[in-house]
């Protein structure tokens, strides 16, 4: 079982993700299928970097390929400069609320007899 983290960054609640989006396999209702592809994005907190991200995401794959197919990395809140602490302030918004997050899509595939994986990253 997967359990997102939950990341304080800069005062705000980051909520990791990580959910199957798509599944393709096989060819015909009556034919058991020799693969089965399932594309799973991940969505990661801005205090780990791509490189950090798509690490997790092959120990959670562990003994499948991956393939990154594309990435991009979040961006932290900026807390620390005046114009976002004013647009806090007037949003109201307080410490410990959620906040968008970084995207890494994943591509899953189980095929007999050699589990592959393709892996997208994504903002």
């Amino acid at each position: 079982e997967y359990t997102p983290r939950e990341v304080d960054v800069d005062g705000l609640l980051y909520r990791e993700g990580m959910s199957a989006v798509k599944i393709e396999g096989g060819i015909a209702g009556n034919v058991v299928p020799d693969s089965c592809v399932v594309s799973v994005n991940y969505r990661f907190a801005p205090d780990r970097d791509e490189a950090e991200a798509e690490a997790h995401v092959r120990d959670l794959f562990d003994g499948f390929d991956v393939t990154v197919t594309d990435s991009a990395g979040g961006a932290r809140p900026g807390l620390d400069r005046p114009a976002a602490q004013a647009f806090v302030a007037a949003i109201g918004a307080k410490k410990g609320r959620s906040w968008p997050r970084s995207s890494l899509a994943i591509h899953h595939a189980s095929a007999a007899p050699m589990p592959h994986c393709r892996i997208g990253i994504s903002a």
